[in-house]
């Protein structure tokens, strides 16, 4: 099954410039979603939960 993005598309960097307040993910995370395989996905979306 296909992981959907986080994105919320209010887009906000924290103050560190590290995260997105909005998502949650880091800006690599967010640069590099795409690439990433559905494993990796989802291992994010759980990660998230703890940010």
């Amino acid at each position: 099954m296909k992981v959907k993005s986080p994105c919320k598309n209010k887009c906000e960097l924290d103050l560190s410039k590290e995260y997105c307040i909005s998502c949650q993910r880091t800006t690599k995370e967010i640069e590099n979603w795409t690439f990433f395989s559905e494993e990796q996905k989802r291992k994010i979306i759980k990660q998230l939960k703890l940010r």
